[in-house]
């Protein structure tokens, strides 16, 4: 009966590890399908002594974490065409006032446009000032110009509609330009045409001409109320005043001609013209010199 009990107790730890090792198993089979997994199986107490049975181990379940890949985003950039289309343009047909407004009589001028020149245009004017367009010129300046005349490159009608600025107050004022324009000849007398332009705002009324022959010191007056244009001997044009805006060839015949030819010689003209008869009213003084 002793031998019998002595070899239960013998095998008892046998069978218990066995045991064990099936039940870990049976845990490996059933949690593998999950993660794969390692097991670690450590023994607690002291050291193995003879006749005693083994320690029971203690199983230990380590998880081997499963890497997850995260999707990365690639932006592909998009490219978007850009058309720009260029400003159109205006190519002066003839010499061209720029001003402050659109309206080259009632604004001050700011530049000339040459005949052939091109300027680039910003803006169109309203309907009450047809025809004028706000454009750049080639130095930067900006004004408005007269586009009757000239030729337009370009969507003219795409242009904004620029106001124009306030109109300035006309200035009421006495001015003109003079320049020499021809000698003239009737029998033995000898007279000079003038070209008068009225570039103020009052009509031109009466005119004085003081031509002087520097070379022979000689000094002849023309005084009228009215401004006379002589061919030869035939008086053409007989004008009682001269209108702002207007021009004509003015003669110094009757009084004022010289009875010799002055051909050649320095002569001065010493012009006063004003608003009122008999140099009444306002009057301005122009001087020019040149050779008959």
């Amino acid at each position: 009966m002793s031998v019998r009990i002595f070899q239960f107790v013998r095998w008892l730890p046998i069978a218990v590890l066995m045991f064990a090792g099936s039940a870990c198993n049976l845990a490996v089979a059933t949690r593998s399908a999950v993660n794969p997994q390692f097991i670690v199986i450590t023994a607690t107490g002291g050291p193995e002594k003879t006749g005693l049975p083994s320690p029971t181990p203690n199983m230990e379940l380590i998880s081997t974490p499963t890497q997850t890949q995260t999707p990365s985003l690639t932006l592909t950039p998009t490219v978007t065409a850009t058309f720009t289309s260029s400003a159109p343009t205006m190519t002066a047909g003839q010499d061209l006032s720029c001003v402050k407004g659109p309206k080259f009589d009632l604004y001050d001028w700011v530049a000339v446009i040459k005949q052939g020149e091109t300027v680039t245009l910003l803006a169109r004017s309203s309907p009450d000032w047809r025809e004028y367009y706000y454009v750049r010129k080639s130095d930067g300046t900006e004004c408005w110009a007269f586009g009757g005349s000239s030729t337009k490159n370009g969507d003219t009608a795409s242009l904004p509609v620029k106001e124009a600025p306030p109109t300035p107050t006309p200035k009421i004022m006495v001015d003109y330009s003079v320049s020499y324009n021809s000698t003239i000849t009737c029998g033995g007398d000898y007279a000079f045409n003038f070209q008068v332009n009225n570039t103020g705002t009052l009509n031109l009324e009466s005119i004085r001409i003081i031509v002087t022959d520097n070379t022979t010191a000689t000094t002849k007056t023309h005084q009228l109320n009215t401004f006379e244009n002589f061919n030869g001997c035939n008086l053409d044009v007989d004008k009682a005043a001269l209108p702002p805006g207007q021009g004509m060839v003015v003669s110094n015949v009757n009084p004022g001609q010289f009875n010799y030819n002055p051909a050649g010689h320095s002569i001065t003209a010493a012009f006063t013209i004003c608003s009122a008869d008999g140099l009444g009213g306002t009057c301005v003084d122009r001087t020019i010199n040149f050779t008959a």
